[in-house]
C-alpha cells in the first residue's frame, strides 16, 4: 500500500526558542512548511484547517496542550501526527502514549539523527518512539492497568458527568435533569471526589479517555 502524499506541514506549538528553531531546521530538510502556533484555539483552528499537519509538542515547557490531553486530541485529529519532545520526568506518563498510531514521542537528549528518524516516520505516516521510551515501555509491559476510575461512578454520577463534559453547568444540567442545584451540585462534588479531580475540565479529561463522553460533542 503506497503512502498518502500529504503536503508537508509542521504546526510548532514550542515555547523554547532553541528547540522550536532546531525542529524548524531539520524539518525543512525534509521539506515541511512550518507555522508556529501560540494558542490551543490558533492550534485547533489551524487543525480543523489542515487536518494532514504534524503537531510539534513540548509539554513540559508550554501550558499549550498538557499530556494528559494528548490521546483525546489525537482522537479527535486522527489525520494530523503529533511529536512529543518530553523530559525525563515525563517518560513514565508518555509511556501510554506510545501506543496511539498517529504520536511519535522523541527526548529532549534526543540526537539530530534520532529526530531525523521521527520526521522520516512521521512522512510516512508511521510513528516513531524514541528507544529509551520504547525500553521503558516494554519493562512495564506486565504491569496491570489502572481500574478505570469511571467505574467508582453509580448511573446518575455518569450521566451527570457526560452532560458536565458537554460543558453544561449545574443549573443546566438541573433543567435538563428536572432537578435541584442544590442536588446537581452534591452530585458533582461527589464525582470530583472519586475521580480525584478538582474541575470539571479534569473531569471531563477522564471521560473522553474512557469513552463515557464522545470527543465529537466536545470542544476545546
Amino acid at each position: 500500500m503506497s503512502t498518502p502524499n500529504f503536503p508537508k506541514l509542521l504546526l510548532n506549538a514550542i515555547h523554547h526558542y532553541l528547540v522550536a528553531v532546531g525542529l524548524d531546521t531539520i524539518a525543512a530538510e525534509r521539506g515541511y512548511a512550518t507555522v508556529n502556533i501560540d494558542s490551543k484555539q490558533q492550534l485547533v483552528a489551524a487543525l480543523l484547517e489542515k487536518p494532514y499537519a504534524v503537531v510539534a509538542l513540548c509539554p513540559h515547557l508550554s501550558g499549550l496542550i498538557s499530556l494528559s490531553e494528548i490521546d483525546f486530541m489525537a482522537q479527535r485529529f486522527a489525520e494530523a501526527h503529533f511529536l512529543l519532545i518530553i523530559d525525563e520526568p515525563q517518560r513514565a506518563m508518555a509511556i501510554s502514549l506510545a501506543p496511539i498510531p498517529n504520536v511519535s514521542i522523541i527526548t529532549m537528549a534526543s540526537q539530530r539523527n534520532e529526530t531525523l528518524q521521527a520526521i522520516d516516520s512521521i512522512s510516512k505516516r508511521h510513528h516513531y518512539i524514541h528507544p529509551a521510551v520504547a525500553c521503558r515501555a516494554q519493562s512495564t509491559a506486565g504491569v496491570p492497568a489502572a481500574t478505570n476510575p469511571v467505574t467508582l461512578l453509580t448511573p446518575t454520577e455518569r450521566e451527570i458527568l457526560i452532560l458536565i463534559a458537554r460543558g453544561l453547568s449545574a443549573k443546566e444540567i438541573a433543567a435538563e435533569r428536572i432537578s435541584s442545584v442544590n442536588t446537581i451540585i452534591t452530585h458533582k462534588k461527589n464525582i470530583f471526589r472519586k475521580l480525584q479531580v478538582n474541575t470539571a475540565y479534569e473531569a471531563t479529561l477522564i471521560a473522553l479517555r474512557s469513552g463515557l463522553a464522545d470527543p465529537i460533542e466536545y470542544y476545546i
